[in-house]
């Protein structure tokens, strides 16, 4: 794999600072000796000008080394992190320009503080092994930031879904079923559709749709799904053909990502999906009526699921932007948690939060959350009633969650079990950090049937001795109480 442009101006900067600092050359006395101006020395050195042959076979004769030890990629192995990491497509893959970043302002602090970057660079490496990540690992982390950036909601997308709707005549259908969005990707967008041949190979099972493009493009549908996930699957490559995108994954649940473009367009695919499936302004209409009332029912939420006939992942994401862009909640977060009973591992799989990092959320990946948070009892309530006999209805629960004395927030949380592995459960959840102004808005959150619940984040932070829940002892914490009085000992020895 060829370094691109910029790389190659770094690694020459750093290459040619080491050799004249290693000769006891100052950049005047380099000119002097090469030839080469100091502005120009200086211009190389920050990785902003790659010289040509000549210029380089100078500064080699300068330096009294061979031409190609400037030129090749050798930097010592305490450099070796950063050399691997500017050979990779990582930087380049990265959506720096969505965060403001340029790549000619990384590459400049690169030459500036080569070493200081490299040790960087090593940690964060350390730090990923440790915790078992991957590149993808990374790219899903800055796809979560952009998404919070921009409060998760994306006016394109909108605008591309309620035109697909009008376009179409589908601005009243509700629910939109999947014949029709099958159609149209027949007719308009040219695809032949057809039905996988599980029969063939056994480990087609899990994957739900499979995409070959080609002329004319081909989608092959598992014949076990749901009419929900066909529709969903239907809507969400209409949406790739609306972005007009090269790179996407070929299957429904990627199996893997190559890019970050690859990422942020399955993403915006599926928003597009969720947009034509539920709507905005009729989600809106709907949340409203609900949110009159002065009391809390959850038979009105079960009824919007039903109405739109949409997995309830996908319900409470477009609900999460309803209530950001129509109800102005400015802090809320979204997630989700599974639960698998034959390992009893509760784990946060998805989370977004916006307007801040809010409660319940991925501090301790090896920790235990806390179990009185709804998401947990919701889960566990699911699996008693489940113990038996299977039942795939979801279950419906809200909290109002006091988290210390300055936060609550109101929770509300839908769980179901998993229709291809039983062993498996998943909640859903919204939360919203109550304010008055919000309580004003929307009545039945001061509503009296609503639970208050002190809450922690894990098992081992948590300072509730008495907590009945409690599933593992406060190792964190005493662990925190210990270093801070021996720091207070140190403090006062010095400064008794």
């Amino acid at each position: 794999m060829k370094f691109n442009q910029d790389a190659l101006k770094v690694i020459l900067g750093v290459k040619l600072k080491q050799f004249r600092r290693s000769k006891g050359l100052s950049l005047k006395e380099l000119t002097a000796i090469s030839g080469v101006s100091t502005s120009y020395l200086n211009e190389i050195e920050s990785g902003k000008k790659f010289p040509k042959k000549d210029k380089i076979s100078d500064l080699a004769r300068a330096l009294k080394i061979p031409t190609e030890d400037l030129l090749n990629f050798n930097l010592g192995d305490h450099m070796t992190p950063l050399i691997t990491l500017l050979k990779s497509n990582f930087l380049s893959d990265l959506p720096l320009d969505l965060f403001g970043i340029s790549s000619s302002s990384l590459l400049k602090t690169i030459s500036r503080s080569p070493n200081k970057f490299s040790a960087f660079v090593s940690t964060l490496v350390q730090i990923a092994k440790t915790y078992g990540m991957q590149v993808e690992d990374f790219y899903m982390a800055a796809l979560r930031s952009y998404r919070e950036m921009n409060h998760d909601y994306f006016p394109k997308m909108e605008e591309k879904a309620d035109a697909f709707l009008a376009e179409n005549n589908l601005e009243d259908a509700c629910p939109i079923s999947s014949e029709e969005l099958m159609n149209i990707l027949i007719k308009k967008y040219r695809y032949k559709i057809e039905s996988m041949p599980l029969d063939e190979n056994f480990s087609l099972q899990e994957v739900r749709s499979i995409f070959k493009p080609g002329k004319p493009k081909k989608l092959f549908v598992n014949p076990s799904l749901t009419e929900s996930q066909r529709s969903f699957i239907f809507a969400k490559e209409i949406g790739y053909n609306l972005l007009k995108c090269k790179k996407r994954p070929l299957t429904a649940k990627a199996l893997g990502y190559t890019s970050f473009e690859e990422v942020l367009n399955d993403y915006l695919a599926g928003s597009i999906a969720e947009a034509i499936l539920v709507p905005r302004k009729k989600l809106a209409a709907d949340i409203e009526i609900i949110t009159k009332g002065g009391n809390w029912d959850s038979t009105k939420f079960i009824s919007i699921l039903r109405k739109y006939n949409v997995h309830q992942e996908c319900l409470f994401h477009r609900m999460s932007q309803v209530f950001y862009k129509d109800f102005g909640v400015k802090k809320l977060f979204f997630l989700r948690m599974d639960y698998d009973n034959q390992s009893n591992n509760y784990q946060i799989k998805k989370e977004l939060h916006v307007g801040g990092l809010h409660r319940q959320h991925g501090i301790g990946l090896r920790e235990h959350y806390c179990r009185r948070w709804v998401t947990i009892t919701l889960l566990q309530k699911l699996t008693q009633r489940n113990q038996f006999s299977m039942d795939y209805n979801p279950i419906l629960d809200v909290q109002r969650a006091r988290f210390g004395q300055d936060d609550d927030y109101f929770v509300f949380a839908m769980a179901s079990p998993s229709k291809q592995r039983n062993e498996i459960s998943n909640c859903i959840a919204i939360g919203f950090k109550l304010t008055d102004t919000l309580i004003q808005k929307v009545p039945f959150l001061s509503s009296t049937e609503i639970p208050s619940v002190d809450v922690g984040e894990t098992c081992e932070r948590c300072s509730n001795m008495d907590c009945l829940e409690r599933s593992s002892p406060p190792k964190v914490l005493r662990r925190d109480h210990h270093i801070a009085k021996i720091k207070e000992s140190v403090d006062h020895f010095i400064n008794p």
